[in-house]
C-alpha cells in the first residue's frame, strides 16, 4: 500500500514538473516573440503583453494582468522586463518569474551585442536597410498602441461615468505629453515653430498618483469633491510649472512636487486607516517571498561571479550597473541620462562610444533600453580587457538588468498585496489604463517621429515617409481587423511594404 502511494505521489510530482516546464517553455517563446517586435521598449509593449498572454495564450487573467501593470509602473527598473517577471510568476512559480524576464529582454540584449560588436565593420547598406525595415516596424507598434487607447474607452461604455472619467484622463495624459513630438514632426514639415506644452511621462504618472492618494480614492460627497478639487489644482499647477520650467524656473516645481509628497503621504495614511488594512495578520502571503528573493539573488550572482572571477576590474561596472538600475525611475529614455551619469563621467566609456554606439543601436533595437545599455556599455568596458571579457562583462550587464529590475518588481508586488485593500489603490487600479492609454497614444506619435529621423538619414523626402507610414499604418489595421492577422504575419506585412516602398524612395531621390 505504501509502495503504491509512494509511485502515484512520484507519479504526481513528475507529471506537475512536466507540466510546468511546458508553461515554462510557452512562457518563453511568447515573451521572446514579444521582445523581438518591442520597439519603444517601457510601456510601448504593455498591449503587446496583453494581446499574447492574456488574449492570446490566455496564461493570466486581464485583472492578474492590470495589477502587473500598476506594480511595475511604480517599480525602478526595466518595466517590459518586469511585466513579464510578474506574469511568469503567476504562470509557473520562480521558474516561470525568471524564464519570463529572461525571455522578454533576452532578443534585444543579443541583437544589441551582436549590433555594437560587428559595429565598425557594418555596411551602410546594412544599416539602411535596418532603418528602412524600422519604418514598418514603427507603424505596426502605433497600431498596437491606438487599438489599445481605443479599446480601453470602448470597454466602459457600460458605465457613462466611468467612461467619461476614463476619456479625460486618456486626452489629458496624451496632450500634456505629445507637445514634443508634435512640435518636432511639424518643424520637419517645414510649418514652423510650434510652442506647445512639455511634460514627461513621471511627471503625468506623479500627478495620478498624487490625486488619487489624496483624495483617497474617493470623489463622494462635499469632503470628497472639496479634496478633488484641491488635487486637481495642485496637480495641475505641478503640471503647468513643469511644462513653462524654462520661464518660471525649477523652484515653484520642486516646492509643488515636495507639498504633493506629503499630501499623498497625509492621504494614503488616513486611507489605511479607515479601511484598517494595516491591521490585517497575513504573514502567510509573506512565506514565498525569501525563496523567490533568494532566485533573483542567485540568477545575479550566475551572471556576474564568471566576469568577476576573470576580471576582478569589472567590480566597479557591476556596481554602478544595480545602482543605475535602482534609480531608473522615469523609463528607458531618462535611463540613458542615467547612464551618462554613471558611465560616461566616471570615464568608464567614452562619450563618442556611448551616444555613436551604444544609445544609437539600443534606439534601434527591439526590447529594454535598460538591458541594452547595459549590455553594450559591459561589452565596450569588457573589451579593454579582451574578447572573452566582453563577454563576460556583457552577460553581467544583462543579468543585472533583469535580475534587479525583478527583484524590486518582487519586493514592490508584496508591498502592493499588502496594501491594495486601502480604497485609493482600488481606485489606482481602475484608472490607471487610461492614463498609460495616453502616454502610449504619444508613444505613437514618436514612432512617427522616429520614422521622420529615418526619413532624414536615408536622404528621403519626409512627406513621401508619413504618407508611406500612413499606408503602412492602415493596411496593419485593415489586416488585423479585417482577416484578424496574427502577430507574425502583420510583422511580415509591415516589415514587407516599408523595404519595397522604401527602397523606391531612394532610387527615385
Amino acid at each position: 500500500m505504501d509502495t503504491a502511494y509512494d509511485i502515484s505521489t512520484v507519479a504526481c510530482e513528475v507529471c506537475a514538473r512536466s507540466g510546468r516546464i511546458a508553461r515554462c517553455g510557452k512562457l518563453f517563446a511568447s515573451m521572446a516573440r514579444i521582445g523581438l517586435i518591442g520597439f519603444g521598449g517601457g510601456n510601448t509593449l504593455v498591449p503587446v503583453i496583453e494581446r499574447e498572454v492574456v488574449r492570446g495564450d490566455g496564461l493570466i487573467t486581464k485583472e492578474e494582468f492590470d495589477r502587473e501593470v500598476v506594480v511595475a509602473n511604480i517599480t525602478s527598473g526595466a518595466l517590459p522586463v518586469e511585466v513579464a517577471s510578474g506574469v511568469g510568476r503567476k504562470v509557473a512559480g520562480i521558474p516561470g518569474m525568471i524564464v519570463g524576464a529572461v525571455g522578454m529582454g533576452l532578443p534585444g540584449a543579443l541583437l544589441a551585442l551582436v549590433s555594437i560588436s560587428l559595429f565598425s565593420s557594418a555596411s551602410a547598406t546594412a544599416i539602411n536597410q535596418m532603418h528602412m525595415a524600422s519604418v514598418g516596424v514603427s507603424m505596426l507598434i502605433a497600431y498596437v498602441l491606438i487599438s489599445y487607447a481605443v479599446g480601453e474607452i470602448r470597454e466602459r461604455r457600460a458605465a457613462t461615468r466611468s467612461r467619461a472619467v476614463s476619456t479625460a484622463l486618456l486626452a489629458a495624459s496624451f496632450l500634456m505629453t505629445c507637445g514634443g513630438k508634435i512640435a518636432k514632426i511639424a518643424g520637419e514639415l517645414g510649418l514652423g515653430s510650434i510652442t506647445l506644452p512639455r511634460v514627461s511621462t513621471l511627471d503625468v504618472l506623479g500627478a495620478f498618483f498624487f490625486a488619487v492618494l489624496f483624495t483617497r480614492g474617493k470623489a463622494e460627497g462635499r469632503k470628497g469633491h472639496l479634496r478633488m478639487a484641491a488635487a486637481l489644482a495642485v496637480a495641475g499647477a505641478y503640471l503647468a510649472s513643469r511644462a513653462f520650467s524654462a520661464s518660471l524656473g525649477a523652484l515653484p516645481s520642486h516646492v509643488l512636487r515636495a507639498a504633493m509628497v506629503a499630501l499623498a503621504a497625509w492621504g494614503l495614511a488616513a486611507s489605511a486607516h479607515e479601511s484598517g488594512a494595516l491591521e490585517r495578520s497575513d504573514s502567510g502571503s509573506l512565506k514565498k517571498l525569501p525563496h523567490e528573493a533568494l532566485a533573483w539573488l542567485a540568477f545575479i550572482a550566475a551572471c556576474i561571479i564568471p566576469v568577476l572571477i576573470v576580471c576582478p576590474q569589472a567590480f566597479e561596472f557591476t556596481a554602478r550597473s544595480a545602482l543605475s538600475v535602482l534609480m531608473s525611475f522615469g523609463g528607458g529614455d531618462a535611463y540613458l541620462a542615467f547612464g551618462q551619469g554613471m558611465f560616461v563621467d566616471s570615464g568608464m566609456v567614452s562619450n563618442a562610444a556611448y551616444y555613436g554606439q551604444v544609445v544609437t543601436v539600443s534606439n534601434a533595437m527591439p526590447g529594454s533600453i535598460i538591458c541594452k545599455v547595459l549590455v553594450g556599455v559591459g561589452y565596450l568596458v569588457g573589451e579593454t580587457w579582451g574578447s572573452a571579457a566582453a563577454l563576460l562583462t556583457a552577460v553581467a550587464g544583462f543579468g543585472i538588468g533583469v535580475g534587479i529590475s525583478g527583484l524590486a518588481f518582487l519586493f514592490a508586488y508584496y508591498a502592493y498585496d499588502r496594501l491594495e485593500q486601502i480604497p485609493a489603490f482600488g481606485a489606482i487600479r481602475r484608472y490607471i489604463r487610461p492614463v498609460i492609454g495616453g502616454i502610449l497614444l504619444t508613444i505613437a506619435v514618436t514612432m512617427v517621429s522616429l520614422n521622420v529621423e529615418a526619413a532624414k538619414q536615408l536622404s528621403c523626402g519626409v512627406p513621401a515617409v508619413l504618407a508611406v507610414s500612413v499606408a503602412i499604418l492602415a493596411l496593419v489595421g485593415w489586416a488585423a481587423r479585417a482577416h484578424e492577422a496574427s502577430l507574425g504575419k502583420l510583422i511580415l506585412i509591415a516589415v514587407g511594404v516599408a523595404l519595397v516602398a522604401m527602397n523606391g524612395l531612394a532610387l527615385i531621390a
